[in-house]
């Protein structure tokens, strides 16, 4: 309605006017769990995914495969 009011029908002006708009409509509690929930963290690994002895093993297949100019498997 704001682009039409304001004689700015353009694409730009509708896709620039979305996240002030959609920010005004969403309640302040929804914005701060959602900010919550983003500063946890994206991924949740595994403390096993960490184990040094794993990452080391992991870390010499890599370099024995490129000496050889072959793959590495992932899943080693």
């Amino acid at each position: 309605m704001q682009a039409l009011g304001l004689n700015k029908v353009t694409y730009t002006f509708i896709k620039n006017s979305v996240p002030a708009i959609a920010e005004e409509l969403t309640d302040s509690t929804e914005i701060s769990q959602r900010n919550e929930e983003k500063n946890k963290g994206a991924y949740v690994m595994s403390s096993a995914s960490a184990d040094i002895n794993r990452l080391l093993a992991k870390s010499q297949s890599l370099v024995e495969q490129a000496q050889k100019g072959g793959r590495h498997d992932e899943n080693r």
